[in-house]
């Protein structure tokens, strides 16, 4: 009977709280501070642009709108004035902070907050974007022109340490009208030119440097001066055939040039050699040729090549060929065993159409290598012109193949 009583008062002292035992409990509750999610600094990262910077927030997950418990909004400072301060409404995994004009490493702080004005933890990191001040540190150390009577090519050098070149925009006078063009890549090709003419083209470069964003303009003037039609016609028949030269390039099977089968003419005209020791091999007797002369070696690839020894910088030799299907080619050239790391060119109709070509250090003995380059070909006769910048190597010749039309 007691055990009863004392339960039936128990229940009566508890209906008689006025509303909630947990008050004081709930009390402390209310005034606690529960912060917004906020960003791991381990997956933070930054990229420059032009005047600006792109900052990671959550590696490689760049919603607008990620998950972030109680944040809404993602708050960048870098310093203490008023126009330091920038936020992205709502939350996001990565932000673009613009009106960067000083060129300064930026130190930045990122943090999340809430409705309340609650803030995470911040993430830091620093970076400099590339500012006006920085343009002059961008430059095309050598721009090469070539032209025949109507075409021309206009070359920057490539710097792949700093930067990369995306494209250009070139504008001239031709005959009293500008003309303008737009171009891909590195390279700038005139077409319609007017022989024996001299054009000024201003050209403006897009350099993108390593780790950047965002292209940066550089502008140079460009003189090129056409061939007149005299002085292409003595360009072109200056040499000739060399008779056991293959002369038919054709989309049905690769086009190999033999080192040796370079033009008939003799030096200046259809070679130029800087040293005159080398082979011995009868191979060259039309026109007065000398063997010995041009350093042609018996020595022979598995393609059946015959080589030329002893290279020296400035050397070079011209073939004439004919298209017969006109298109895009692959471009490789064969060399034999050197531990020499070289250079060359190939001139297309006087155009330097490749730029610089790498000659690859090697121990292999008379190889082909591919410099993954390739050339547009036109239907009808061409000369191409083969020029060695370095030295040490023996070189074998040139093999073209057919990848698809113009």
């Amino acid at each position: 009977m007691k055990k009863y009583i004392f339960l039936f008062g128990m229940v009566a002292l508890m209906s008689s709280c006025n509303g909630d035992i947990y008050d004081n409990i709930k009390e402390f509750v209310d005034s606690e501070t529960v912060y917004p999610a906020g960003y791991d600094q381990t997956k933070v990262s930054l990229l420059s642009g032009y005047d600006r910077v792109e900052i990671y927030l959550m590696g490689d997950n760049r919603e607008d709108n990620p998950y972030l418990a109680k944040a809404i909004k993602t708050v960048v400072k870098w310093g203490d004035g008023p126009n330091d301060t920038v936020s992205f409404t709502p939350a996001r995994s990565w932000v673009n902070v613009t009106g960067l004009t000083v060129a300064q490493v930026y130190h930045f702080q990122v943090y999340t907050e809430d409705e309340f004005g609650n803030i995470s933890t911040p993430v830091t990191i620093s970076g400099k974007p590339f500012t006006e001040a920085d343009k002059g540190t961008l430059i095309v150390t050598n721009i090469m022109a070539s032209a025949n009577a109507s075409r021309a090519v206009i070359t920057p050098t490539t710097a792949p340490e700093s930067y990369t070149i995306t494209g250009s925009i070139c504008n001239f006078n031709i005959g009293g009208t500008v003309r303008s063009d737009t171009f891909t890549g590195s390279r700038i090709l005139l077409e319609n030119l007017l022989a024996g003419e001299t054009y000024t083209v201003h050209t403006t470069f897009g350099l993108l440097p390593v780790g950047a964003l965002d292209t940066i303009p550089v502008t140079y003037d460009v003189e090129v001066r056409t061939m007149s039609t005299t002085e292409w016609n003595d360009y072109f028949d200056q040499s000739q055939w060399f008779p056991l030269a293959d002369t038919f390039m054709t989309s049905t099977q690769p086009f190999i040039i033999k080192a040796a089968d370079f033009d008939l003419g003799g030096e200046g005209k259809g070679f130029h050699r800087g040293r005159t020791d080398g082979g011995v091999l009868t191979y060259r007797p039309t026109g007065g040729d000398e063997n010995r002369y041009y350093g042609i070696e018996a020595s022979a690839s598995s393609a059946g090549l015959v080589g030329i020894g002893w290279v020296t910088v400035g050397d070079w030799y011209a073939y004439t060929v004919e298209v017969k299907d006109p298109g895009v080619y692959k471009l490789e050239y064969n060399r034999s065993a050197s531990n020499d790391i070289s250079q060359a060119t190939l001139l297309l109709d006087a155009l330097d159409v490749c730029g610089i070509i790498p000659i690859v250090r090697s121990t292999a003995n008379w190889q082909w290598y591919d410099p993954n380059i390739s050339i547009r070909f036109s239907a009808g006769k061409h000369k191409l012109r083969w020029t060695q910048l370095g030295s040490g190597y023996n070189y074998g010749g040139l093999r073209f193949t057919y990848q698809g039309p113009l």
